[in-house]
């Protein structure tokens, strides 16, 4: 079958002329018809175009989540055209905007667009900027690893003043910062042009009172962090820099209703973090590297911040057994994660997991833990027998009963277990389908429990 006449089909016969084709034919117009018909209550549509990645799952989780293949414009026109409810528009992979005709064309079908997330794309920027510059409604902007992104996003912030979430990802001049593992699965380089001060002040003008949401992983100058602490309506920020020790850290990063703080720096060791617990409305705080973790830092966070429900601890050699005294304390802890370096004996754990709250749901620890710490845990889950519960240990063995003594709402995931896989695929797989470069750190509650 001729792909360009496919192409030009009416939108309403796609699915039944698709119905006819052959699996050859299928084949070659790619999977741009596969679930179209589906789509149409949706408000949120995914393409993706040529991309590689290093697993077999991730493409499989782009169809479950109805994103789709799309291999011209023309198809994505057509498509965008059948659905009157989308509201946010993704693009991953290599798109490219070539004639006039067809950005006049995208541009009239993106009208109402609030969210526009661009993952690994190399849109020409003068191209993107006639695409996008009536875009009045547009609250999110995502430019993940896209080339040729400072220059374009700088012009479309200072022309929208509704923006209140902003995701910037990508190192320019640096090797890929470590913090997150994920982001190594990909071959290309991962780069932003322009000056990230200049996207930043731009950001002020047009949505100092709006913003509510940033993302920033890249190497940026230290002036960048007087003009991130400008944006007092925060609830969310995630950043990945170079730590400056010119700098006096104690008046930085304090904002009145900020729910979320990931804060993973490179350089200097930090010895003073004190201004994380004056951030009394967080749920959830990750802190990595070289952040020294002390007890009585965890004694204050404990005091200052009753609401938090995640707690994040990355590579922090200076987590001490003192530190579980005070974390049991945490009234509504929920998760709990140890990654990367941190030695805690299984007793200590088992103890912690036996005494921590009710609401205690998800625990990862990759220090060594033997049945102690996985028989706490069930007698945790047995105990809320409603509740689903995650646990990801490092351990070479886990046994936990054979039916109907295993606690069905009780999911714990080991290295060398089938069930990894499982594990990534419900934690990372955000990055894929969401085009978002940092977990979301309650996907867990969607979960339900299974009953025999």
């Amino acid at each position: 079958m001729n792909s360009k006449f496919y192409n030009t089909l009416p939108a309403e016969i796609w699915c039944e002329v698709f119905k006819h084709l052959s699996v050859k034919d299928k084949t070659s117009t790619g999977k741009v018809c596969k679930k179209w018909h589906q789509l149409n209550e949706l408000d949120e549509i995914m393409f993706y175009g040529r991309v590689q990645f290093c697993y077999s799952f991730p493409f499989e989780a782009l169809d479950e989540k109805k994103a789709i293949e799309a291999s011209s414009w023309e198809q994505i026109v057509h498509i965008v055209n059948s659905f009157s409810r989308v509201k946010q528009i993704s693009f991953l992979g290599d798109f490219k905007l070539k004639s006039e005709e067809t950005i006049e064309k995208l541009r009239s079908t993106l009208t109402n667009v609030q969210s526009l997330k661009l993952y690994r794309c190399s849109i020409d920027s003068s191209h993107f900027l006639r695409l996008t510059e009536h875009l009045k409604t547009l609250k999110q902007v995502s430019f993940i690893h896209s080339t040729k992104a400072a220059d374009t996003l700088n012009t479309l912030l200072s022309s929208n003043a509704a923006i209140n979430s902003l995701t910037i990802t990508g190192f320019k001049n640096a090797k890929l910062m470590p913090f997150d593992q994920r982001l190594k699965a990909f071959k290309h380089s991962l780069t932003i042009t322009g000056d990230l001060f200049d996207i930043l002040c731009a950001l002020k003008k047009s949505s100092a009172e709006s913003l509510e949401t940033m993302f920033i992983a890249n190497v940026f100058p230290s002036k960048c962090v007087d003009v991130i602490c400008t944006f007092k309506n925060l609830k969310d920020l995630r950043i990945s820099f170079y730590w400056f020790s010119d700098i006096n850290w104690q008046s930085m990063f304090v904002f009145e209703n900020l729910e979320i703080l990931v804060v993973y720096p490179f350089g200097n060791k930090v010895h003073d973090v004190s201004f994380i617990t004056k951030n009394r409305k967080l749920k959830v705080l990750a802190l990595g590297f070289l952040l020294k973790i002390t007890d009585s830092m965890i004694a204050e966070l404990c005091d200052q911040c009753t609401d938090l429900r995640t707690l994040i601890i990355r590579n922090s050699i200076h987590l001490t057994n003192a530190c579980f005294k005070h974390l049991i304390k945490f009234k509504k802890l929920e998760q709990l994660q140890l990654i990367d370096g941190i030695h805690i004996s299984d007793e200590t754990m088992a103890s912690f997991v036996k005494q921590c709250n009710s609401a205690f749901r998800v625990l990862r620890f990759d220090g060594r833990v033997n049945e102690a710490t996985v028989e706490a845990l069930k007698a945790t889950a047995e105990t809320n027998c409603n509740e689903i519960h995650w646990a990801h240990l490092k351990c070479e063995k886990i046994t936990l009963g054979k039916k109907p003594k295993k606690p069905q709402n009780l999911y714990v995931v080991h290295q060398k277990s089938n069930k990894m896989k499982k594990w990534n695929y419900f934690f990372d797989i955000q990055l894929y389908y969401r085009l978002h470069p940092n977990d979301d750190f309650f996907a867990w509650k969607h979960y339900k429990v299974k009953r025999c």
